[in-house]
């Protein structure tokens, strides 16, 4: 990972980045990444997480996935010696073409007006503008514009829009499933 590429990525769109400090591809499945992931909610207290989906050909995507699951869940529930429980609001998958495997759009998010904003900061990742094998800024202004013209059905000046999907369990709970345009 670059890790200057990424502080600056979330800099420029008015986030911080925070890296645990585990190589790219070499993050371990265990007890104690779960809780130390779950003192990072706590500490940070966020009420939205986005993430990957767990359905990834890419192992580190799907092992943060379930990394984030369980630290929202011990965040909340399980206690802790040094801080207090925090509940995060919602956990949003983002969509992104290495973990399309059951991806379900459930949430579009009208990024019209900071799409140009993201655009730059994104070339601040390595693989955003050097891959090459594969045209990410090309695949993601497409894929912005597509779901742009899926959400107009339900807002019409809505030109780019990001989707987000929810958990299974999130689903399950959802009396009427619905596209939302806002957090």
């Amino acid at each position: 990972m670059n890790i200057e590429g990424a502080t600056k990525f979330a800099k420029a769109l008015g986030g911080k980045f925070i890296c645990m400090n585990y190589p790219d591809s070499g993050v371990p499945e265990t007890e104690e990444i779960y809780n130390a992931f779950a003192d990072l909610i706590r500490r940070e207290k966020p009420d939205i997480i986005l993430t990957h989906w767990s359905e990834s050909f890419h192992e580190d995507h799907s092992l943060t996935s379930k990394i984030v699951r369980m630290g929202v869940r011990r965040a909340a529930f399980v206690p802790s010696e040094t801080l207090p429980p925090h509940f995060v609001r919602s956990v949003l998958y983002a969509e992104n073409w290495e973990d399309a495997k059951d991806f379900i759009p459930f949430k579009y998010v009208d990024v019209t007006d900071s799409f140009d904003l993201w655009r730059e900061a994104v070339k601040n990742i390595y693989a955003a503008t050097r891959s090459t094998y594969f045209d990410y800024l090309g695949y993601y202004d497409a894929l912005s514009l597509t779901r742009g013209y899926l959400a107009a059905i339900h807002k019409k000046d809505c030109k780019r829009a990001e989707c987000f999907a929810i958990s299974e369990m999130d689903r399950f709970g959802q009396k009427q499933i619905k596209n939302d345009l806002s957090f």
